[in-house]
């Protein structure tokens, strides 16, 4: 036996193969070998939202109280209950309670996964209602944008605003509705940074039907308050900016085309190529969770298992 099989043996045992090479052993292929419909795999853009995955939605006909523990009832894009999983992982999660609802409503629930919405992952049905799961955010925009570490700078105002405009065009495309609550309540973020539109689940069960243009308007509003707070106090409806010379020159063309610009078109502005990256975000949502105060009211059930 060779030097060489020897040491393939020792590497990656098995039987010899009918070419006398050990079974197991991984032959090198040269270039000419290689299909040529091999292609190199491509970098993910930062600038092209991914699409929705195929996910699956437990779907219980049961209180979600028997598999939960309830601990705070917070704001995190409207009332939820924060709560733990009772089993060994203790994992903190949102509950969110929609009232008349069915148990057709249920089955019929879509599951739906997008980087910039707040996704469900666990459907409960308990006295005509449905209660939603959803992984708990720390902080929402009001939160990111009044810490001590001053107004986000245009760089991260473009990745602020391009995954809320992504969240947006996911709901529209995939659900074919209005999401109609579009304001800095409802815009959470992860400690990653990355901003996640809260409430989606909700809008599956009402399945409401509106105009889309109105989250346009409502995702420009958000822009101004972003670039412009003190505008976006006195003038709350206006898409405006009242000091466009000191606005950033593509921040100031894209609030020109806001108001009769297709989502897709607003997305491929040359402002979003500004954006520096998620971990930019990362500082503010670490304060903001630190410093924030909020009302809470204290749901804690009896658990002997902490």
């Amino acid at each position: 036996m060779s030097e060489q099989d020897k040491r393939r043996r020792t590497f990656w045992p098995g039987k010899e193969g009918n070419n006398g090479q050990p079974q197991g052993v991984l032959q090198k292929r040269t270039y000419s070998e290689l299909s040529d419909d091999t292609q190199a795999s491509k970098p993910i853009s930062l600038h092209v939202s991914r699409p929705a995955l195929p996910v699956r939605v437990a779907k219980l006909d049961k209180s979600p109280w028997q598999d939960y523990v309830r601990l705070l009832s917070v704001n995190r894009g409207g009332r939820v209950t924060v709560a733990y999983n009772s089993n060994k992982s203790h994992k903190l999660v949102a509950i969110s309670e929609i009232s008349e609802c069915s148990r057709e409503q249920l089955r019929d629930l879509r599951p739906l996964l997008h980087e910039n919405i707040v996704v469900f992952t666990a459907a409960y049905f308990l006295d005509r209602s449905i209660y939603l799961i959803y992984d708990l955010l720390p902080v929402n925009l009001i939160s990111v944008l009044n810490t001590p570490l001053g107004p986000l700078q245009v760089e991260d105002i473009a990745t602020v605003c391009q995954g809320i405009l992504r969240g947006i065009q996911f709901i529209h495309q995939e659900l074919g509705i209005e999401y109609g609550e579009l304001k800095s309540e409802n815009v959470l973020f992860n400690r990653g940074g990355l901003v996640k539109i809260a409430n989606v689940g909700s809008l599956v069960l009402k399945d409401r039907r509106r105009s889309l243009e109105r989250d346009i308007q409502a995702a420009g509003l958000l822009l101004l308050k972003m670039l412009e707070p003190d505008s976006s106090l006195l003038y709350p409806q206006s898409l405006q900016l009242r000091r466009p010379s000191s606005c950033d020159p593509d921040a100031r063309d894209l609030m020109e085309n806001f108001p009769t610009a297709e989502i897709k078109e607003i997305l491929a502005h040359n402002f979003f190529l500004k954006s520096r990256g998620i971990q930019h975000l990362i500082p503010y949502v670490f304060v903001a969770e630190i410093l924030q105060q909020e009302a809470v009211d204290i749901v804690h059930d009896i658990d002997n298992s902490i």
